[in-house]
């Protein structure tokens, strides 16, 4: 590093060493002219130690270091940038993961796998149709999205457990549509007994409702024609009438099954 004494004008400075002479060139030029015979100028070179660094490889130095100090604030810059993106993404992944534990909540019945027979049974059409396409691309997103599924891995299970059901649903959908139709179960015949039986209870049921009704109707009609002024002879005439109409009404039992009396 250059020193310098300007009130006794000595001024002391390095310079790269080499194998041939070094020429110097000093120029003097004071404020007025200046006398030769009256001042002296004195050059001293002196040797410094092996190993002393020059100026320079002390310039490679500073630039260097400038270099080292530019590159530790870059390293800062961008590790401050990465821990504010990361956090970013963690936030977002957290949303991600609170929006996926609730639909799985809301469907934690699909992970039974009586609920998921039961199911695919009773709407294969509509599950192909409309649900399959949602439910594959939802699983697909989550897969593919590692840092997500990393983190229900570690933290919500169930997520992953309900979008394999709901693939399990629409593959055992998609087998009850392609399966073969199962052949009729053969009766024993304590079964075609039974159900012989139950046809003909329901047959008798019928016809004893439908009994019931024109003993009902019939009671009906006599209560409104009792209330109709007029002649007696004739409202028991209407009476009569309106009670064979109603037996024989043809839409009800064959004639003569009806024994209600007035």
């Amino acid at each position: 590093m250059p020193k310098e004494d300007r009130k006794a004008h000595v001024y002391k400075f390095r310079i790269d060493g080499c194998a041939k002479k070094v020429s110097a060139q000093c120029l003097i030029v004071p404020g007025g002219i200046f006398d030769v015979s009256n001042n002296a100028f004195t050059l001293t070179v002196e040797l410094l130690p092996v190993g002393t660094p020059s100026p320079a490889a002390g310039a490679l130095r500073e630039e260097a270091a400038r270099e080292k100090a530019n590159e530790a604030e870059r390293v800062a810059r961008e590790s401050v940038r990465r821990a504010e993106q990361a956090a970013k993404e963690n936030s977002a992944l957290r949303v991600k993961l609170e929006s996926l534990k609730r639909q799985a909540r809301f469907e934690s019945h699909f992970l039974d796998p009586e609920f998921q027979e039961h199911l695919a049974k009773r709407e294969p059409g509509e599950i192909l149709a409309t649900r399959r396409r949602e439910w594959r691309e939802q699983y697909a997103q989550f897969m593919q999205d590692v840092p997500l599924k990393t983190l229900a891995e570690a933290e919500a299970p169930e997520i992953i457990e309900w979008l394999e059901a709901r693939v399990n649903i629409e593959q055992l959908a998609e087998r009850i549509m392609v399966a073969p139709p199962e052949p009729p179960k053969e009766l024993t015949d304590e079964e075609v007994r039974a159900e012989m039986i139950q046809k003909k209870a329901g047959r008798y049921k019928n016809i004893i409702a439908d009994k019931k009704l024109k003993v009902q109707m019939i009671t009906e009609g006599r209560v409104a024609l009792d209330e109709i002024e007029g002649d007696e002879d004739d409202k028991e005439d209407l009476k009569a009438d309106l009670r064979e109409e109603i037996r024989d009404d043809e839409r009800g039992p064959q004639n003569g099954e009806s024994n209600e009396t007035l």
